[in-house]
């Protein structure tokens, strides 16, 4: 009996000895780790199991340990971290085989190379694993535009991230057309960061333009924008100079204007302000006594009218131009008439008013 136990016990450490198999560090997961800014991720470094002959055993792991960049212990990279700063952490003891990494809020800095590294059955092992870092990809983009015609135009399209996203611009006449590839020319130039710059735009380069931003490991961005190119604004009814109205009847200022896009209208009044010395001019509100006519945009109508609405109006035409591109043009009114039965008159006679005391 006690042969047979030995010759049993010599049969199983044989086998190990000779049969042990190495003990590979890996970290999961196993696949490219890409962590975008302000993220949370994490990682764990373990050592697999030990194949012998007949099964598998758990090694000898000792100081199983993480380490960033430079040889730069992650313990130390935490501790030099200023409070408030994304830290890295690890568990603080090992667990076993294993030893997990946790990125509390990603930043640039902490993008690169880890290395776990530990002691395992006496036998140094470090496996590796970069990790990248980026922004996503934005794009801001008004989605209509309008370029002033005969200008150096910029179709404006900011994109952003890290790493720098790839831009390409396509181009339809048509929303229904098959879009084709813009090429930089000497006219035509793609702006990373701003746009497309198209030197003396034309009528011709009115319609749809498809902007694609691409960046590694992430889904492309599709950004559409319709382009209409801009013509000047030109009076086709002026308002007339000097308009005279009837107290508490109704009456109408007019303008008209030419352009495209179709230009749309604001009325202003001047607001006088006799404290301050100056005028400042207020829009008209549309409301119970002031309305624009549906049929003629350029129409302002007034009913009800009062002694107050005696000023200058002003007619301003615009079609998504810059103020300077959107003219405006006045008309003084005056309301006469009678008030209350009465006659109104202006007298250049001072009136005293003897206010009673109770």
């Amino acid at each position: 009996m006690h042969y047979t136990l030995s010759t049993a016990f010599i049969f199983v450490l044989v086998p190990f000895a000779g049969g042990q198999e190495a003990a590979p560090l890996t970290i999961v997961p196993t696949q490219a780790i890409t962590v975008a800014q302000g993220e949370f991720r994490e990682i764990t470094c373990k050592v697999e199991g030990v194949t012998i002959v007949g099964g598998v055993v758990t090694p000898s792991v000792k100081e199983l340990t993480w380490y960033f960049g430079q040889d730069e212990s992650v313990v130390r990279l935490q501790q030099d971290c200023p409070t408030g700063c994304p830290i890295l952490q690890y568990d603080p003891e090992q667990h076993g085989t294993s030893r997990r990494l946790t990125i509390n809020r990603m930043e640039q800095q902490f993008g690169g190379t880890y290395t776990c590294r530990a002691s395992v059955n006496s036998r140094d092992e470090e496996v590796k694993k970069v990790i990248g870092y980026y922004i996503a990809a934005s794009v801001i983009a008004d989605d209509y535009q309008y370029p002033k015609i005969y200008s150096e135009a910029l179709i404006r399209c900011k994109v952003a991230g890290t790493p720098a996203p790839e831009v390409t611009w396509d181009f339809a006449k048509e929303e229904n057309l098959l879009y084709t590839r813009i090429q930089a020319s000497p006219n035509v130039r793609v702006d990373l960061v701003e746009g497309l710059r198209i030197q003396n735009i034309t009528e011709n380069d009115e319609g749809y333009y498809r902007v694609q931003i691409t960046q590694e490991g992430q889904n492309p961005i599709l950004q559409r924008i319709r382009v209409i190119v801009r013509t000047p604004i030109t009076w086709t009814t002026l308002p007339v100079v000097r308009k005279q109205a009837v107290f508490g009847k109704e009456t109408e200022l007019y303008c008209q204007a030419s352009g495209k896009p179709e230009p749309t209208y604001t009325w202003f009044k001047s607001n006088v302000s006799k404290d301050l010395g100056n005028d400042v001019s207020k829009i008209v509100q549309v409301g119970s006594r002031f309305s624009v006519d549906s049929r003629n945009p350029g129409t302002l109508r007034i009913i009800d009218l009062e002694r107050s609405d005696t000023d200058f109006y002003w007619c301003q035409a615009s079609n998504h131009g810059p103020p300077e591109d959107s003219p405006t043009r006045p008309v003084f009114m005056k309301v006469t008439g009678k008030l209350n039965g009465y006659r109104i008159s202006i007298s250049a006679k001072p009136v005293i008013i003897h206010r009673r005391t109770f």
